[in-house]
């Protein structure tokens, strides 16, 4: 049951959510699993393969109203970010 999605808002974290396991705008993620969230009013929310809550108290998932499907170009200037990146890393710095 695996897709992507894209993260299209990272606003209002909660306060009591750890930074370092918050999402990124515009970060490609993939959905592991699909819940209802009790607390949220039954909201669907999306578990992350790149994220784990497992010791985050209180949360399971990120609400989908957070994301959008990605898309082939999604994925395309994704892998093309990735290559600038690594071609950057390997030029050697000037003295």
């Amino acid at each position: 049951m695996n897709f992507l999605v894209v993260c299209i808002n990272a606003k209002k974290r909660p306060a009591d959510f750890p930074v370092d396991k918050w999402i990124m705008e515009e970060e490609i993620y993939t959905v592991v699993e699909r819940l209802e969230m009790v607390r949220q009013n039954m909201a669907i929310g999306y578990v992350l393969k790149e994220i784990d809550l497992s010791s985050v108290k209180n949360y399971k998932a990120f609400h989908s109203k957070r994301f959008r499907l990605a898309t082939k170009v999604d994925l395309e200037l994704h892998n093309l970010r990735a290559e600038i990146i690594e071609e950057q890393n390997q030029i050697p710095e000037l003295a």
